[in-house]
């Protein structure tokens, strides 16, 4: 409830800004920060970044997810796992 509320203000506030600021990690931590949300590490989720593709999935056996990147792992030519 208290992020439907309070969107529509972060965007007008951030109106011209990535999406990000808007709606996402920005807007979303300080409200969860404050509320019974449970906030687990971004290692679960993106275990590696968008400039280490080589990396595969199988590394990371405790990642609940595992973030490809916009698929640039076939773009590169980097086979996933």
């Amino acid at each position: 409830e208290t992020l439907i509320r309070r969107l529509p203000a972060s965007v007008a506030r951030n109106a011209g800004n990535r999406p990000n600021r808007m709606t996402g990690p920005h807007f979303l931590t300080p409200i969860a920060r404050h509320s019974d949300v449970v906030l687990h590490p971004s290692s679960l989720f993106y275990p590696y970044l968008w400039s280490e593709l080589e990396q595969g999935d199988d590394q990371f056996p405790d990642a609940l997810l595992v973030h490809h990147w916009e698929n640039r792992r076939s773009k590169r030519g980097v086979p996933r796992g």
